[in-house]
């Protein structure tokens, strides 16, 4: 993954979010929201499809059960 390259992320093990790499620092990445807003989440929490994503949500969805 690169700057500039549309990923997503899981938000509050609710949603999917799709969202833009704005910088990488070591395994941090800082990314854009749809909001105008920026986040900075390590490499493990960024997907780079919607369905990878939505993969993970299903499974922190089961382990919260």
């Amino acid at each position: 993954m690169e700057k500039g390259d549309i990923v997503y992320i899981v938000e509050n093990r609710r949603k999917v979010t799709e969202v833009v790499i704005r910088s990488i620092t070591g395994n941090l990445y800082t990314v854009l929201l749809p909001t105008g807003g920026a986040i900075r989440l390590p490499r493990g929490r960024i997907y780079k499809t919607r369905l990878e994503a939505e993969k993970q949500l299903a499974t922190d969805r089961k382990s919260t059960r």
